[in-house]
């Protein structure tokens, strides 16, 4: 996205994530409906691990190229409790 100076367009990582988690954990018990969960705490950190996880094995299918990398997520659970988790390099 050279006219905006976006690396990438927000409605390309909007796909991914539209793809690989929301039908995982939208509206969903997180303790029953989730695979990942059934003997991990879902906690925002723990969630932000699971979820980068998806998101890892979806991205090639998306950005072929290998551009743009995922290096980080974060999560916002109250305006007070955000847990940043960085991907590796």
């Amino acid at each position: 996205a050279a006219d905006s100076g976006m690396i990438v367009e927000r409605e390309a990582v909007d796909r991914v994530v539209n793809e690989a988690v929301l039908p995982r954990i939208d509206r969903k018990d997180m303790n029953a409906a989730v695979q990942e969960f059934a003997d991990l705490t879902p906690t925002t950190e723990n969630l932000a691990r699971v979820i980068g996880g998806w998101l890892n094995a979806a991205w090639p299918r998306h950005f072929a190229s290998g551009e743009p990398c995922l290096r980080k997520i974060c999560l916002q659970e109250t305006g007070r409790n955000t847990f940043e988790l960085r991907m590796g390099l």
